[in-house]
């Protein structure tokens, strides 16, 4: 049959039906179209008359045609560039030919480069080539890395990017990369976060409409143990539920109710939400070790962290009140930095830098304005206790200049925009988890001289007490109240 049909074809200048495509005559036989094409099919039903059965006119160069002859013809499709492939392609849809189009979508699958899947999507969907467009999908999810890079990406309408992202086809093997892709969108559009429906499974996304009681007090997440620690308003030590798996050097923060423990050494951790008694998963694994976090209003910001060795400039950007997604990146990376919102806006401050040494620097995010500097701290510190009470932002502990461990503690006024010394704590102290609880600020957890610490600090009044706490060792804490 196929030896029939090269023959027919290269009989057709003698065939019995003439397709004029821009001016330019092309001969067929259409009994051949017929069989082949269903445009043909419905034009040989529906038009009367001998001319109207031998002469079509059609708005498509003929070299296209002449190809999707080819395949009609089965003599296959010669190798071309995606331009001219991807021509074909579309004509074999206008034309309903699946020979055609099955052989386009398998040059398309053989052929198609990383930076140009994202053309092949869009005019494959604008074609209606649902299966072209799964391949270009699945190409996009091979090198999408590289593709959430180019400026054809980054011009992507919402609505295309989320389409894009929650396709089946996408076959990334870490949400990691989605996400990464989502965050370059946000930063190079000037937004904030970008929706996750259908792109990463939130079931954080809807809080039940009648929430059970959270827990009351300081919530602290040792770095490494399942087994978060609760400092209740009694100022007794009790253990919460344990987390689906060690957080590593996470961190921990509270909104409605909920607890969130993010981020970790370990890689198979996903994020989890802590609310009515028990941990929720969410699949996004956010493994970056040594990690900040803070809430601003209803945004819960990670960030900083290592990658292997070295600090990063990323801020990971969770809206818990409308299951958004986003992510941003400061001046400088950090390591082990305190984070904290302060009077509508982010404060992120010291951390270990690029160079492998603490820093006194500091800078200010204001959603939709974006990052500025802000006054450095008296003191370089790293891995330092940190939170918000009120509008100002207590910091103390922590690693020096010299990797160090310090008893130095400052705030910042957020009124006036500098930062004012405090008294030293009764001993230095790194790797502790701050909190602030009833007006007074608390540092739980860390090492003293590399030993867990066996008590808690509070800050109140401008003077420090120490108080006898079980040695949690590194740990993040956050207030739950």
């Amino acid at each position: 049959m196929a030896e029939t049909m090269r023959k027919l074809f290269a009989r057709r200048e003698r065939g019995d039906f003439v397709a004029v495509c821009c001016a330019v005559p092309v001969s067929a036989h259409l009994a051949v179209l017929e069989a082949e094409c269903g445009y043909f099919r419905t034009m040989a039903a529906t038009l009367v008359g001998d001319v109207a059965r031998t002469t079509c006119v059609l708005h498509w160069s003929p070299d296209a045609f002449e190809r999707v002859l080819g395949c009609v013809y089965a003599l296959g499709l010669p190798a071309l560039g995606m331009r001219e492939t991807l021509e074909v392609l579309a004509l074999a849809v206008f034309l309903d030919c699946g020979v055609a189009e099955r052989a386009a979508t398998e040059r398309i699958d053989a052929t198609i480069a990383p930076e140009c899947a994202l053309q092949c999507w869009h005019e494959a969907r604008a074609a209606g080539a649902i299966e072209a467009s799964r391949v270009a999908t699945r190409c996009v999810g091979r090198g999408l890395a590289l593709v959430s890079r180019t400026p054809a990406f980054l011009a992507l309408s919402l609505a295309d990017l989320t389409l894009l992202l929650s396709a089946d086809e996408l076959a990334v093997r870490s949400e990691c990369a989605v996400v990464s892709a989502l965050g370059a969108w946000c930063e190079a559009n000037g937004a904030l976060c970008a929706p996750l429906d259908g792109v990463v499974r939130y079931p954080w996304r809807e809080l039940p409409e009648r929430e059970p009681p959270g827990v009351r007090g300081i919530v602290a997440l040792p770095w490494g143990s399942a087994r978060p620690v609760l400092l209740d308003e009694a100022f007794e030590f009790s253990p919460l539920v344990s987390l689906d798996s060690p957080r590593g050097a996470g961190g921990v923060c509270h909104f409605a109710g909920a607890t969130y423990a993010v981020g970790g050494t370990n890689r198979i951790c996903a994020a989890e939400r802590h609310l009515g008694g028990r941990w929720t998963s969410y699949d996004y694994a956010l493994s970056r070790g040594e990690v900040a976090c803070a809430l601003l209003g209803a945004t819960m910001f990670v960030a900083g962290g290592a990658l292997g060795l070295c600090p990063c400039r990323d801020v990971d950007v969770y809206d818990l009140a409308r299951g958004l997604k986003g992510k941003v990146h400061m001046r400088a990376p950090r390591r082990m930095c305190c984070v904290a919102g302060t009077d509508g806006a982010l404060l992120v401050a010291g951390g270990i830098g690029a160079v492998g040494a603490a820093l006194a620097s500091a800078e200010l995010y204001v959603p939709r304005l974006g990052w500025r500097d802000a006054p450095a701290m008296h003191c370089a510190r790293a891995a330092a206790a940190c939170a918000a009470l009120g509008a100002d932002v207590y910091v103390a502990g922590g690693l020096g200049a010299a990797h160090a461990q310090v008893d130095t503690a400052e705030y910042y006024d957020a009124a006036r925009g500098a930062w004012v010394a405090l008294p030293p704590m009764p001993c230095p102290r790194s790797h502790c988890g701050g909190a602030a609880m009833a007006g007074a600020f608390y540092v739980l957890g860390g090492l003293e001289d590399g030993v867990p610490a066996t008590t808690y600090l509070r800050l109140e009044g401008g003077r420090w007490s120490v108080h006898a706490a079980p040695p949690l060792g590194e740990c993040a804490a956050c207030s739950a109240t």
